[in-house]
């Protein structure tokens, strides 16, 4: 799916957290929204998908060998894609010692562009548990037996390219929160800074924002993320928690200050997330 521009307001807790930090530990305006604009983006870039990037990377390799049949590039295969279907309807593709592999014809995608083997992938909705039904040859005394293959029919190499073009798209919905930062609109300080699975997407980031940091009297920031995979509903859930966790932090904070347990130095130092 595309993205799109997700509009979601504060709650009341997160702009009860940014008035307590104003009004009641005595910071100002304008550095508490620029320190929690950044606060807010390392919680989304956190929280969002994937929560394990490497366990994702497998389940990719899986769901891809699970939604086509692979076939080895070697000399075993018939490389004659055009070549015409058998009196019963299936095209062979390969053979083996011990099997002739066969399927409908359409679906052989062996000469197939990367980007229609993608789409194939992504309409496919379900792996399939077998790829390949068994049967004897009627007339013919033989070990070799028949495989009718029920998946798309590509070779070893496609499969391979796919599994590393879809596996090098993790951690770009999680960038998407990152363009102000890469632009210098929003500097990220202290612990959880984004690693290389967000960061090596800089580049390819679909994000924006708003920066009304010098609106006077009302300093504002606006983050948008417009990263394919977002979705209303899973967004609205991810700047919901983000935002709940945020507002806890920031009352926390403000009964610190307010204590003398935490100084107006404190809220701003710490480990700089550098840009390249």
């Amino acid at each position: 799916m595309d993205g799109m521009t997700i509009q979601f307001k504060t709650t009341p807790a997160f702009d009860q957290g940014i008035a307590s930090l104003i009004h009641l530990a005595g910071l100002n305006a304008r550095d508490v929204i620029e320190k929690e604009s950044g606060e807010l983006i390392k919680t989304l870039v956190r929280i969002s998908p994937p929560e394990n990037p490497a366990g994702t990377k497998e389940k990719i390799k899986t769901n891809v060998s699970g939604k086509f049949s692979r076939l080895s590039d070697t000399g075993a295969n018939f490389e004659n894609v055009d070549s015409k279907e058998s009196k019963t309807g299936l095209k062979y593709y390969a053979a083996s010692s011990k099997f002739l592999f066969a399927g409908a014809r359409d679906n052989d995608m062996r000469k197939s562009s990367q980007a229609d083997l993608l789409r194939v992938y992504y309409a496919t909705k379900q792996v399939q548990r077998h790829a390949r039904i068994v049967v004897p040859f009627t007339n013919r005394r033989t070990s070799q037996r028949i495989a009718i293959l029920t998946k798309t029919v590509t070779s070893k190499s496609q499969v391979n390219e796919l599994v590393k073009r879809i596996q090098s798209h993790v951690g770009r919905l999680k960038a998407g929160w990152m363009v102000a930062v890469w632009q210098g609109a929003i500097k990220l300080r202290g612990a959880f800074l984004p690693t290389n699975v967000v960061t090596r997407h800089r580049e390819g980031a679909r994000g924006n924002y708003v920066n009304g940091l010098n609106t006077e009297n009302n300093p504002r920031f606006t983050i948008i993320n417009t990263s394919k995979g977002v979705t209303g509903r899973t967004s609205k859930f991810l700047i919901k928690r983000a935002m709940e966790i945020r507002s806890a932090a920031m009352q926390k904070n403000a009964l610190l200050f307010m204590s003398g347990k935490k100084y107006i130095s404190d809220y701003t130092k710490g480990k700089v997330f550098k840009i390249d």
